[in-house]
């Protein structure tokens, strides 16, 4: 769902689902009565009223409600306008925030990007509580997961001790928003980056192992810059190609989302764009 403002997000994250810890029974093996487990309980979607997962009894659940409306209160006191996308399946979530201010804006060559950030939240073990850096392209509203680019900057609140949130969650979206530098920095040393048509198939071939996506995405760097074969194709073109399939290719799986942003993040990252010798 996307949202423009806080006020909205605030109206989306209050239908996030619930939760609470349940004890958890097994058939004793002799009498076949009830038996507690002592060292787990259950993580127990109410709102679905289903287990999530059986989760050791040291876990701490943070819920969606809990961990996201911390976000708005933390962006709320700082001040900052926001807008961007909340994807929610229920056992877990994602919040997708663009920064809308001048010191988030990155142009580079008349390229456009809007700094941001990606959190995350999670009953089923999955992921903790967390974030990492994202950006979106204006021109094409291309999702970009930046967390292996910037490992340095990012949130784990792992789901154990105190939920101590808000003062994480401050520190990472200030240390966010003045890395506009760096990327401004990264952007531009990919679009000077120049890489050979065969090359750039090749590479595709190599880095990305499943079939399916190999095909689509050589398929569309083909159409995408069919016009451009006199010239060299970027590291940056590369890098594109890749998280503009990820967002907008139809019909795909959010472990194809994640698959995809990881290559896209290699492009970013490799020390140079080539193909292993055989």
């Amino acid at each position: 769902m996307k949202y423009n403002g806080l006020l909205e997000l605030k109206t989306a994250v209050m239908k996030l689902d619930t939760a609470e810890m349940r004890d958890v029974f097994i058939a004793d093996p002799t009498t076949k009565s009830p038996m507690k487990i002592l060292s787990h309980k259950a993580v127990w979607n109410t709102s679905k009223n289903r287990p999530a997962c059986i989760a050791s009894n040291d876990y701490l659940l943070i819920e969606h409600r809990e961990a996201f409306n911390a976000v708005i209160d933390v962006m709320s006191e700082l001040n900052i306008k926001a807008r961007g996308n909340l994807k929610d399946s229920g056992d877990e979530v994602f919040l997708e925030v663009l920064f809308d201010m001048p010191k988030a804006i990155v142009v580079v060559k008349g390229d456009t990007t809007a700094m941001g950030v990606r959190f995350y939240n999670s009953y089923n073990l999955n992921r903790c509580f967390g974030a990492e850096l994202f950006a979106e392209r204006l021109v094409c509203a291309n999702g970009m997961v930046l967390a292996h680019v910037f490992p340095d900057i990012k949130l784990r609140k792992w789901h154990h001790g105190k939920a101590q949130v808000n003062s994480l969650i401050r520190e990472f979206i200030t240390s966010a928003i003045d890395n506009s530098a760096e990327l401004k920095a990264l952007v531009n040393d990919s679009m000077e980056e120049s890489v050979e048509w065969k090359l750039a198939e090749k590479f595709f071939e190599t880095l990305i192992q499943v079939k399916k996506h190999q095909i689509e995405l050589i398929k569309r760097l083909k159409a995408r810059y069919a016009d451009n074969k006199g010239e060299k194709l970027t590291r940056w073109d590369l890098y594109n190609v890749i998280t503009q399939y990820s967002t907008h290719g139809k019909g795909l799986a959010k472990t194809a989302y994640t698959y995809l942003q990881d290559k896209a993040q290699k492009v970013l990252t490799l020390p140079e764009i080539t193909v292993p010798s055989k």
